[in-house]
């Protein structure tokens, strides 16, 4: 789910959006005005709706994923766990103290579901990670949990429970993810 944040236009939600207009050549990321919310996007786009929210990535992230995919709903997901990374998002993430940094590695595995929030609830178990934990356990370290942001939202279930998993139980197709906070 959390992929759907890059369709939001950079022309409307990128630093370099324009304030009356879009910027039809956009040339940076969103941090500015969606991760951070230090400014509203273009007037072309609603004002977002509680300019009094907490200014940070980790409370506005996760809820910003949820309200794009409420917006636009996802009919097919794939999880490509082939060969990915861990400690972050990608070789980009420098090592920071005892949670960070990088590591390759190759789980081998491909998740495809018709739900986002049931997807990414599998993806996250076949990781090793409670998909209904809370803030402060990982894989949620600083950022409220997403798939029970998106659960309150109808878009879905965190339930392990109600989901039906073909082609392999979770328990042994489960690459572990490293645990630390």
């Amino acid at each position: 789910m959390k992929n759907m944040f890059g369709c939001t236009p950079a022309s409307i939600y990128g630093n370099d959006s324009g304030v009356d207009d879009p910027n039809e050549s956009p040339t940076s990321g969103r941090d500015q005005i969606c991760h951070v919310g230090k400014r509203q996007p273009s007037k072309i786009a609603l004002a977002e709706l509680d300019p009094s929210s907490p200014r940070d990535a980790f409370h506005r992230m996760p809820r910003i994923s949820v309200e794009v995919a409420s917006a636009r709903p996802i009919d097919i997901s794939f999880i490509d766990g082939i060969e990915t990374m861990t400690g972050g998002e990608g070789p980009w993430i420098k090592p920071k103290g005892t949670f960070g940094g990088t590591a390759h590695v190759t789980p081998g595995l491909l998740v495809l579901g018709t739900n986002p929030v049931t997807t990414d609830t599998v993806g996250t178990a076949l990781m090793g990670y409670d998909p209904r934990a809370p803030k402060g356990t990982p894989p949620f370290h600083k950022c409220d949990n997403m798939l029970l942001l998106a659960e309150e939202a109808g878009l879905g279930t965190a339930d392990l429970k109600k989901i039906e998993v073909i082609g392999g139980k979770i328990e042994d197709l489960r690459f572990r993810f490293p645990m630390s906070a």
